[in-house]
């Protein structure tokens, strides 16, 4: 295909979506394949600056891309987001100039091989090692906001804003593990000194987000670029690619050195990002409950917990769910500090009864349903002037602006902030150095499965997406998250020991 002794032609394997049809029943439904496909990248001194070459290692899946991928929509004449882009080759032509600038060829066939893997891969969370690195050192340094373990104002410990300078090509390191971020944002959006960013940061904790629009707020950007929506290569692809160093957050010391070269905490890192994001209302103002419950016992509230040892350390945590190995697991993070609920999906008398163990009110502060559960039944349960995150992409995706005054704040995150998982890593860092044994339950949680790249993880990937964004283990039928492995993290190669990268601004 190319024949410059500075191009490597690499083959890279992913999941694709091949395309949709209806189901039985109506909804839409994938289907899906695993492909290989040939592509020529730039190697060494030929990587243009500020990108790196590097490895896919780890995928994971998120509820969000079934209304991505599944959800028919009105406004497409009941088709959806994935077919209308699908069909969109002007759109795509705008995303694959970039993708292609971050280190491909631009030979034609090269061309439509990337757009190929471009449009078709799904996910956005994802962990790679990083193989030939070329930063762009003359890129200019800008303010971001990050959230950092520390004492607050009143002395108490938490999560405190800080305002750091970075101009996101520093911390990377040949040979070690990097995170996906899940898009490629433009600056004007992640920096914290422009006056309607500064605002958001008041009232929200986060800068805004970066939109798909050709113009907001008086001037114009660069597009979004969301990782696995035909607008840049999804996380479930295995093999060498070129990548931009600003789409990546680099992984601490602290964190190599607890992981060696196991990339299943970092492959958390996106879904804690979110999480920050999620809580930044309350992080603007060092506001820490005592009294939180979680609805769900899957990855997202093992995570969701976790952040919470680092975030309001004191507070009384309830965790109702349906699978006790699970809750568990959960429960072990912090067994003084948690208790747990088994429910049939019917009856939550025992969360009553939990609450009015750790509550004066018999209410909580704040619920967090990381399943879609109808309102009424979840505001019964907090607190006057309380909160509900409403954590479930089923619900925070389709939510409209309230009219009705009601005694609580609903708040309904969706898709991260600008250079959260910056933060993300602030509070991995901190757990591994201060409270390794949290972690050890992310790596054995049970309701989590790995596969590794090929025709079952297609498979897998299909059978998740049809079932409503769940994978139900056919052995001991546990509701699982599926992760994908790949490259040097398949199960079936030796795993080598990780260079280290260095960030050591929490050591």
């Amino acid at each position: 295909m190319i024949y410059d002794m500075s191009v490597a032609t690499q083959e890279l394997g992913f999941i694709d979506i091949t395309g949709e049809h209806p189901g039985p029943d109506g909804k839409m439904q994938v289907d899906t394949s695993f492909t290989r496909t040939k592509v020529a990248i730039k190697e060494h001194s030929d990587i243009p600056p500020g990108n790196c070459t590097a490895e896919g290692l780890l995928a994971g899946t998120c509820g969000s891309e079934e209304g991505y991928y599944l959800a028919q929509l009105p406004i497409y004449n009941g088709s959806t987001r994935f077919m209308h882009d699908l069909g969109n080759s002007q759109v795509q032509d705008e995303f694959l100039e970039r993708t292609i600038a971050f280190g491909y060829t631009s030979d034609p066939k090269n061309r439509e091989a990337v757009r190929d893997v471009m449009v078709h891969t799904p996910f956005h969370e994802g962990v790679v090692r990083i193989h030939e690195l070329n930063p762009d050192t003359n890129r200019e340094q800008i303010p971001i906001v990050e959230y950092v373990p520390g004492r607050l104002s009143d002395g108490r410990f938490g999560l405190k804003q800080t305002f750091v300078y970075t101009n996101f090509q520093e911390g990377f390191e040949e040979g070690a593990m990097a995170v996906l971020d899940p898009a490629l944002v433009c600056d004007d959006h992640t920096r914290a000194d422009t006056p309607e960013n500064e605002a958001s940061i008041r009232a929200t904790g986060w800068t805004v987000q970066c939109t798909r629009d050709e113009e907001f707020h008086g001037h114009k950007h660069e597009k979004k670029g969301t990782r696995g929506h035909t607008q840049a290569i999804g996380t479930a692809t295995e093999g060498k690619m070129p990548i931009s160093l600003r789409s990546m957050t680099p992984v601490s010391r602290a964190v190599l050195d607890y992981c060696k070269s196991d990339p299943t905490i970092p492959g958390q890192y996106e879904v804690m990002g979110c999480i920050a994001h999620a809580h930044g209302w309350a992080l603007a103002r060092e506001y820490q409950p005592d009294v939180v419950v979680f609805e769900g016992d899957g990855f997202n509230t093992l995570n969701m917990v976790g952040w919470y040892q680092v975030y309001a350390p004191n507070a009384k945590i309830v965790v109702v769910g349906k699978t006790p190995p699970k809750l568990k697991s959960i429960q072990q993070i912090n067994p003084n500090q948690i208790l747990t609920v088994t429910t049939d999906g019917h009856d939550y008398s025992g969360l009553d009864d939990a609450l009015r163990q750790v509550s004066q009110t018999g209410k909580a502060d704040i619920i967090i349903p990381t399943i879609a559960l109808p309102e009424s039944q979840v505001a019964s349960r907090v607190k006057e002037g309380g909160d509900i995150i409403w954590w479930a992409a089923a619900v925070s995706e389709h939510a409209t602006r309230e009219n009705k005054r009601k005694p609580y704040t609903n708040h309904y995150p969706y898709g991260g902030a600008p250079a959260a998982e910056m933060t993300a890593d602030a509070v991995f860092s901190w757990l591994v150095q201060n409270n390794p044994e949290a972690l050890e339950q992310f790596t054995s949680f049970p309701g989590a499965t790995y596969v590794d790249m090929g025709p079952e993880a297609a498979d897998i990937v299909k059978e998740w997406f049809n079932n409503g964004a769940k994978y139900v283990d056919k052995i001991d039928n546990i509701s699982k998250k599926p992760f994908i492995r790949m490259g040097s993290f398949k199960s079936s190669t030796t795993i080598p020991t990780a260079i280290n990268g260095d960030r050591n601004r929490y050591i």
